[in-house]
């Protein structure tokens, strides 16, 4: 048998580097590999998710531009629509509308100035309520009647011919027919009331209009409205005494205009009447919050006019 002398040797030499070649290999691998308790912010949600005010805006991430040209695109058509509802009638017409969810406004003549009728009663609420939530008074304290103090006893409400000199409301009772049956003497009720309390009642208007705009006057644009109805809208979860008036006027007894078969229980509502002048002004509730205020004066059928242009935005929003 031939004997090789040295290949034992040869073999031992070639094993050492080839050991440390696999320990090295080993480790690497143990270094680099991910473990079970690794994350990313790619694979790995937060456990705890952010919370926001029910009102406030939702942080949406980036949109990319096609999201956005659609959004852009929507609301475009949602504003054509609303100016062939405009010159299509007869009359003059002024629309606001105001998206909550992206603050989108679309104004159609919304900075014409009409007469408010009663849309003016939102504003007085809206201070009535502050002043609770103030501490000025509370909803059971008992204002008296008396008929001289009344600047306008007829039109709507379900007081008139019900209620005597010297007799009593609350301002909560009083408050709540202002609101759901428009009462005129309700609101005067309250409104000689906050006077004296407030020594003029341009106060009342200076604190959500202008003075330059309404001059103590009855007087706004739909953008004006619809600004009034935005600060109750975002005041709903810090004044809760907001959420009373609110209320109310979701439970309106006016079921016409902006509320129909469709938006039933979605749209708490303001009216407005005086002669020729016809407006209705409301928030809706929903997906797709927002605001919409229509005024007009002289248009032939305005509360069927205004129900159709709200069944119109309705059906556009939730589609």
């Amino acid at each position: 048998m031939e004997h090789r002398p040295g290949r034992r040797r040869k073999r031992q030499d070639d094993f050492f580097p080839t050991l440390l070649l696999l320990v090295a290999v080993v480790i690497l691998g143990v270094l680099i590999w991910p473990s079970e308790n690794s994350s990313t912010e790619d694979i790995t949600p937060d456990s705890t998710p952010p919370t926001r005010e029910p009102n406030a805006p939702v942080d949406e991430p980036d949109q990319p531009p096609q999201c956005l040209a659609q959004q852009q695109e929507f609301f475009a058509t949602l504003s054509a629509k609303l100016q062939y509802e405009t010159d299509r009638v007869q009359g003059r017409v002024g629309i606001s509308f105001l998206c909550l969810t992206t603050g989108e406004q679309i104004s159609i003549n919304g900075d014409d100035l009409f007469f408010g009728a009663s849309l003016a009663k939102l504003p007085r609420l809206m201070r009535i309520a502050e002043l609770v939530e103030a501490g000025a008074f509370t909803w059971d304290h008992a204002i008296e009647y008396r008929s001289e103090n009344i600047f306008f006893a007829g039109g709507t409400g379900i007081l008139r011919g019900n209620i005597q000199n010297g007799d009593t409301r609350t301002v909560g009772e009083l408050t709540r027919l202002a609101a759901v049956y428009s009462d005129n003497i309700a609101y005067w009720m309250l409104s000689n009331y906050t006077v004296a309390l407030e020594n003029r009642i341009q106060d009342v208007f200076d604190r959500y209009l202008p003075e330059e705009i309404t001059g103590g006057e009855n007087r706004f644009s739909p953008n004006h409205m619809a600004a009034i109805l935005n600060i109750l809208y975002n005041g709903l979860d810090q004044i809760e005494a907001y959420r009373v008036i609110y209320q109310h006027y979701l439970n309106s007894s006016f079921r016409y205009r902006l509320y129909t078969a469709q938006t039933s229980g979605y749209v708490a509502h303001v009216i407005g009447s005086n002669g020729a002048y016809i407006h209705d002004a409301g928030i809706f509730s929903g997906a797709n919050p927002y605001i919409l205020t229509v005024m007009t004066y002289g248009v032939y059928t305005a509360e069927l006019y205004i129900s159709h242009v709200s069944n119109m935005v309705w059906e556009t929003m939730k589609n």
